[in-house]
């Protein structure tokens, strides 16, 4: 199930996957997101690289990236 804006009691709620939580994309208290991640999609065939800038060096975002897209002969 993809992540998505969904209407709330007070307006719009953004409705957040388990996967995105436990890649720590998002974290959360009960009643509040406490951290939204800045992240950058790469788009290969089948495949959506999702990486946090704040935490994963460029370095090892060029190494993922080249890796993916000589895997996947593609990138978008």
């Amino acid at each position: 199930m993809p992540n998505k804006i969904k209407r709330s009691g007070d307006g719009l709620a953004l409705q957040v996957t388990q996967p995105a939580r436990a890649a720590k994309l998002v974290e959360e208290t009960d009643d509040e997101t406490t951290r939204l991640s800045t992240i950058r999609v790469f788009a290969f065939d089948k495949l959506l690289l999702v990486i946090d800038i704040d935490r994963v060096k460029n370095e090892n975002v060029v190494e993922l990236v080249t890796s993916a897209a000589l895997d996947t002969v593609s990138i978008h």
